[in-house]
């Protein structure tokens, strides 16, 4: 399973990229933080396997793409099934190429994808790029992350009716109807989304509204891993497009994605909301603006976005659910909604996959 612990007052960070220019960059910019010590530093996969048993660090950087042997998403197999540890992977310029291969490495145990963070303003504060302070918030936040094995999500595609008593999810909401479904993540994100899509039932009737949290270059084929894997069409928004039922819906790269009250699709480059865009806090608040009966899904990820904005979907009379903190890889979005009294239910992806199940048919959606 996928455990919590508090973060060490100070961890160990093991840097894996085949130049020892950039890995010299990224000790520096990692150093840059009182808390955050380098342990050791390779050129290659097999290296990166041989540390990870050795120093046991708290988080792994590593490069997408190696010089020879192993790639990161391979070395990142192999550490999980030898040293199981956060990584973090990352590339100076993400091909949409790498994104099934990257993406598919997710459920052996990547946590986190970024690009190359190294750049010419690395030492302190204003002298860091957004770009850089956010890689540094996510490997602080993976240093408290304790990885055990991966835990499987996977339930069959028709998951047997829950039965009663505290925690079933099949009877809590049966027959509650909804017009549209919104789903937010991030970290650890992509494997909970397969598992829901993969549950949902063949035939779900509303359209289902994504907005993932990932590095640039990787939602286009997140979107094609989510259609292979969970034979549900999953497909990148397009601005001023009807949100048709049974369809599923991927926010673009670098743009919000609301929903009209004509039931269309609405990209917009306002400002990044939550330090991100595009923003679930964004789609969540559309969606309640907008008078259809809707469930709004807040799963694993770090920081706050959408917690406060699934309240207005349950003010507005919809169905609102928060993934539990024991199968969140980071309970930091959840847990806020939790904290909030946002969320009505806080279920396990099962559970989840059950009471979206059981909302009854609301006909053709927005």
């Amino acid at each position: 399973m996928i455990g919590k612990t508090d973060q060490p007052a100070v961890f160990g960070v093991l840097v894996v990229d085949a130049s020892p220019l950039t890995r010299a960059h990224l000790r520096t910019l990692l150093e840059t933080q009182a808390d955050c010590r380098v342990l050791g530093e390779a050129g290659d996969g097999a290296g990166a396997v041989a540390l990870a048993k050795e120093l046991r660090p708290a988080v792994i950087v590593m490069a997408v793409r190696l010089a020879a042997g192993l790639d990161g998403a391979q070395a990142t197999r192999q550490i999980m099934a030898t040293a199981p540890t956060p990584v973090i992977l990352f590339g100076d310029d993400l091909d949409p190429g790498d994104a099934p291969r990257v993406i598919e490495a997710m459920n052996a145990g990547v946590l986190g994808i970024a690009r190359n963070p190294v750049g010419p303003l690395v030492a302190h504060g204003p002298g860091r790029t957004e770009e850089q302070e956010q890689f540094l918030r996510q490997v602080r936040l993976l240093a408290g992350v304790k990885m055990v094995t991966r835990r499987d999500f996977r339930v069959p595609a028709r998951p047997p009716a829950a039965a009663g008593g505290a925690g079933a999810a099949g009877p809590v909401m049966a027959g509650q109807a909804v017009d549209v479904v919104a789903i937010g993540a991030s970290t650890g994100g992509p494997v909970v989304l397969q598992t829901l899509l993969t549950g949902l039932a063949p035939g779900f009737p509303w359209p289902v509204l994504l907005v993932q949290h990932i590095a640039s270059g990787f939602a286009a084929g997140l979107a094609d891993w989510l259609t292979k894997t969970t034979g549900k069409p999953v497909r990148l928004a397009v601005d001023n497009e009807v949100a048709e039922p049974g369809r599923v819906y991927l926010a673009p790269e670098n743009r919000h994605m609301g929903l009209t009250p004509q039931g269309r699709l609405r990209m917009s480059d306002t400002a990044p909301e939550y330090h991100i865009r595009p923003s679930v806090g964004y789609l969540f608040r559309s969606i309640a603006a907008t008078g259809f009966r809707a469930a709004g899904v807040l799963l694993t990820g770090m920081g706050r976005d959408g917690a406060a904005e699934l309240g207005l979907i349950r003010n507005r009379g919809g169905l609102t659910i928060a993934q539990d903190e024991a199968s969140s890889v980071v309970f930091g979005m959840p847990g806020e909604a939790v904290r909030l009294g946002a969320a009505e239910h806080v279920l396990s992806p099962a559970q989840i996959i059950r009471l979206l199940n059981t909302c009854g048919d609301a006909g053709k959606g927005p």
